[in-house]
């Protein structure tokens, strides 16, 4: 005669075996592919799966991982499916006026309007890092 009572100690391995077999899908994936589906205003989901390898993350660890692709400079297209849908916009301190030139900062920038950010302040990730490596590369020859 079998047992049908619910034995914790086979669930918890069952368990570490799953997370275990996720963290190998995540760590060989060259590069992850996230569908957040259509966007709804907030977090719908807290969980997304990559597309690639099928491996499970947390939804504000993909958006780390997207936007530390982008901060790269490369297309979002490459680790997001949906893009219009996907409203993410991450942004970064501009680093010719450093902020200063956005309206209402009390720190003034003397040089009037910032043509690289517009005096927002701010600016897409992968424009600032073009800027800088322009900057480098006029600044060396």
């Amino acid at each position: 005669m079998t047992s049908t009572k619910h034995d914790p100690m086979n669930t918890l391995v069952k368990l570490a075996a799953d997370a275990v077999a996720n963290n190998i899908k995540l760590m060989t994936c060259a590069r992850h592919l996230f569908d957040f589906g259509p966007y709804t205003g907030h977090k719908s989901v807290k969980f997304v799966a990559c597309m690639r390898c099928t491996g499970r993350m947390a939804t504000d660890a993909a958006v780390s991982y997207i936007e530390g692709y982008l901060s790269t400079g490369r297309p979002l297209a490459d680790v997001a499916a949906h893009t219009t849908a996907l409203r993410l916009a991450p942004k970064c301190l501009c680093p010719r006026c450093e902020g200063k030139s956005a309206p209402g900062d009390p720190r003034a920038w003397p040089e009037g309007a910032c043509s690289l950010c517009l005096s927002v302040g701010n600016l897409p990730r992968a424009s600032a890092v073009e800027w800088l490596n322009n900057r480098s590369v006029k600044g060396s020859a």
